[in-house]
């Protein structure tokens, strides 16, 4: 967990410790725990996460998770929806090279294609008898 997200977002709420247990109802030694990078149980830092308006995975540094039917993605720390509904089963990492390659076969068969539709055209053109 990276305390320094969950500090960081206190303060710029201007949030105080005493406030933050009283929008979450954690004790003190509970949220100085987590504070300190100590054992903590998770449904207080899902309080906490509900507290401030963020999702859980926000105070985690983790690669860009993206969920291949639903087509969701993670901007700064929160995972952003389309409103496809996702039956699939997990999640996918992945990194920017990947990305990069899918980018570069996809434009790959998109030129394919395109030559293809040409060379249907010239053809149709001939039977036409132009």
């Amino acid at each position: 967990m990276n305390i320094n997200k969950l500090q960081g977002l206190i303060d710029g709420k201007k949030m105080t410790k005493a406030k933050v247990i009283k929008a979450t109802g954690i004790s003190r030694p509970a949220l100085d725990a987590i504070l300190e990078g100590n054992d903590f149980k998770v449904s207080n830092l899902e309080k906490i996460a509900n507290a401030l308006n963020v999702k859980v995975g926000y105070f985690f540094d983790e690669e860009i998770a993206v969920r291949t039917a639903g087509r969701d993605y993670v901007e700064q720390g929160e995972i952003v929806h389309n409103g496809v509904e996702n039956n699939c089963d997990g999640t996918l990492v992945v990194g920017d090279a990947v990305l990069a390659e899918r980018v570069k076969s996809l434009e790959t068969l998109i030129g394919e294609k395109d030559a293809r539709i040409d060379e249907l055209k010239e053809r149709i053109n001939e039977l036409k008898g132009k």
